[in-house]
């Protein structure tokens, strides 16, 4: 399980709200969360941080924050 979806389980959300909630279609959250889509998207990383109120290391390995570092 990816630590995104880990954190969305412990708030009780779903992949839908956390759609509205950063403004991406369901489809783009569920990539997001499956992990096919995310490093690149930083404004959608930045965002998801946001409203989930974490930081980025909640969100991603450290291997994960090295390649975003890179961007």
């Amino acid at each position: 399980m990816r630590k995104i979806e880990a954190l969305l389980l412990k708030r009780g959300m779903s992949t839908y709200r956390f759609a509205q909630l950063i403004g991406v279609s369901p489809q783009t959250a569920r990539n997001i969360v499956q992990k096919k889509q995310f490093g690149k998207e930083y404004v959608l990383f930045k965002k998801t941080c946001k409203e989930l109120d974490c930081d980025p290391k909640d969100l991603l390995t450290k291997d994960e924050l090295t390649q975003l570092k890179n961007l």
